[in-house]
């Protein structure tokens, strides 16, 4: 009896893990709001005058949207029913980016995420001064 109750109770997690698997744009979501979150603790370290307030929103509203279209291309999404991961490819390895779980998704550290964004944004420059 214990068996069959053990065997149920694994049955039955296993199926919440599979019905509150995270998709592509829950990832999107949170790793786009770490990217916002990075800009804002940026922004709170550098800004000295409201003009400086005001360039950095606008390098916001900037960012964010280059940061989406950015990383949907660059993003690999995997889902293993259970749980759900992305990773970008980093100098040939990939580097898992964000893991989700139970309708969770968490991120690795902000300023990871930050750095893999300018260096995607120095290859896409280099790309295009390349061909120049």
């Amino acid at each position: 009896m214990k068996k069959l109750l053990g065997l149920v109770c694994v049955i039955v997690i296993a199926a919440v893990m599979v019905v509150t698997c995270p998709d592509k744009n829950a990832h999107m979501d949170v790793i786009r709001n770490e990217f916002s979150m990075a800009i804002d603790d940026i922004m709170a370290d550098n800004v000295k005058s409201e003009g400086d307030n005001a360039a950095y929103q606008v390098v916001k509203s900037l960012a964010l949207p280059l940061l989406e279209t950015a990383w949907k291309n660059k993003l690999d999404y995997r889902n293993y029913f259970v749980l759900s991961t992305t990773a970008v490819k980093d100098e040939g390895e990939k580097k898992t980016v964000s893991i989700g779980v139970f309708g969770h998704v968490f991120t690795f550290d902000r300023k990871d995420v930050v750095k893999e964004f300018e260096k995607y944004l120095n290859e896409e420059s280099g790309e295009k001064n390349d061909s120049r």
